[in-house]
């Protein structure tokens, strides 16, 4: 199983990953190739904010372990 989620940006942009109830469990400034670790949450339903000054954009990240 991979412990990491792969983004990839072309510009600055704030990654930030909420879990169901809304809490904030990250916040990183990313660029280019990133990977974001995730070993330490929970199998569950995720939200992933990408924002830029660019672009916005909300992905769903399921983990299963």
């Amino acid at each position: 199983a991979n412990d990491y989620v792969q983004l990839n940006t072309t510009d600055l942009s704030t990654v930030e990953i909420y879990d169901l109830t809304g809490k904030l469990l990250l916040s990183r400034n990313i660029m280019g190739d990133e990977k974001i670790n995730t070993e330490t949450f929970g199998p569950g339903v995720y939200q992933i904010k990408i924002i830029s000054d660019q672009s916005y954009s909300t992905r769903s990240l399921i983990i299963q372990r």
